[in-house]
């Protein structure tokens, strides 16, 4: 699942920075890693949205998973297009 993918993210970036250093990992080792992954710039971006686009955007998420072709969508598949606004559609 993608809790599962982002602890092993973290614990494989921890081990990273620990043997480049040659020591063992501490709680600050742990708390720097994740306050780095919280501020990279797309997380950044979205925390900078409005809510409304949020909003908007956790929507289309959710109808494009429902349908289970992430890849590939074409706005007229999704059975909520009437709601998608167009700039969603030049992403």
């Amino acid at each position: 699942s993608g809790y599962a993918r982002r602890v092993l993210g973290i614990c494989r970036r921890i081990v990273e920075m620990v043997q480049a250093r040659r020591r063992t990992a501490r709680t600050e080792d742990v708390k720097a890693v994740i306050k780095e992954m919280q501020n990279n710039p797309t997380a950044a971006y979205l925390r900078e949205l409005s809510f409304h686009v949020r909003l908007t955007s956790a929507a289309l998420v959710k109808c494009v998973r429902r349908l289970g072709v992430e890849d590939q969508v074409s706005r007229r598949e999704l059975p909520c297009s009437r709601y998608v606004p167009d700039w969603c559609v030049s992403l």
